[in-house]
């Protein structure tokens, strides 16, 4: 609707143009001249730019409303993440510990003339701790890049969830201990990225190595980036995987063959679990808040029985 119109719609709506079909002279839809005189004296009126003044505000909210309504609408299941992340943190301590009462430790298998050749790197405990905050790091990325759909981002919440189970199966079937450590006198000849260091291997339990759950996370990452990365930029999350892989040995908290498997293990949750629910739209139907509540209880799950394993 252009101005003109505007401003005769709204003097009819005053009461100013009784009948609007009257003063239009022709099929093309042009003013007669009495009525173009009035409509064009009213939108030079201080009367019309009040009213212009007054409509806008209320067209700017309504229009600030459903965007903002839009966004938190397709936006809140970016909290299903968080219990995710926690679910795995919980497990695995726990199996850390279930593991220091076990007597059986694969860490000689695990173990390669490599392992020992390979030198301690301080600088690399940096990738080494940001790889726990690097799902924050990809959902920041796909909101900013406007690549974030929300039914594409539940398979992969789901995913994660699937490989937290299938980790802490193998740490279970296969336990082992991380025997190259660096130690804490050369630890302190490095200052404070060797005090980061000396903070991993305090809060790290020594099981848990094969496969790599550092490696599981990040090599997932850069699977599923194939659906949120923007054209040409996948080689951003390459990049990010190749830190990390070297940060897991140069901060020496792993082998060189749970590199290995944890990239198998990536690619076989991407392979058998994320590709099949996505394609056969598992959860599309699912509403936000149900997909909210099953995370949360999902985690809710973990606490109880990370509490019933400790107390028996």
């Amino acid at each position: 609707m252009s101005k003109k119109e505007e401003a005769l719609f709204t003097l009819v709506t005053l009461g100013r143009l009784t009948d609007c079909d009257q003063f239009v002279c022709n099929n093309a839809g042009e003013f007669s001249k009495s009525v173009e005189i009035s409509v064009l004296t009213f939108m030079s009126s201080s009367e019309y730019e009040m009213r212009k003044l007054r409509e806008k505000p209320v067209i700017t909210n309504a229009k600030n409303t459903a965007m903002s309504n839009a966004f938190f609408g397709s936006h809140w299941e970016l909290a299903c993440l968080f219990p995710v992340i926690l679910s795995h943190n919980l497990w695995y301590d726990l199996t850390g510990k279930l593991l220091e009462q076990g007597k059986t430790d694969y860490k000689d298998v695990l173990f390669t003339p490599l392992d020992g050749m390979i030198p301690y790197i301080p600088v690399f405990i940096l990738p080494y701790l940001l790889t726990w905050v690097s799902g924050i790091v990809i959902i920041a990325y796909s909101l900013v890049a406007k690549t974030y759909d929300k039914t594409t981002f539940r398979y992969f919440y789901f995913s994660i969830f699937v490989m937290v189970v299938f980790e802490n199966l193998l740490w279970n079937a296969f336990p082992a201990s991380i025997s190259i450590r660096v130690a804490s006198d050369v630890l302190a000849e490095n200052g404070f990225l060797g005090e980061l260091t000396a903070y991993v291997y305090q809060n790290a339990t020594i099981w848990n190595v094969f496969p790599s759950a550092h490696i599981a996370f990040v090599y997932l990452f850069y699977l599923f980036s194939k659906y949120f990365a923007l054209p040409g930029q996948r080689w951003l999350f390459v990049v990010f995987f190749i830190i990390v892989l070297l940060s897991v040995v140069f901060v020496k908290n792993h082998y060189v063959v749970d590199i290995v498997g944890g990239m198998v293990m990536a690619q076989v949750i991407y392979s058998w679990v994320f590709l099949p629910s996505r394609k056969h739209k598992l959860f599309d139907r699912l509403s936000t808040s149900m997909c909210l509540l099953s995370s949360y209880l999902v985690y809710v799950f973990c606490i109880f029985t990370r509490w019933l394993l400790s107390v028996s």
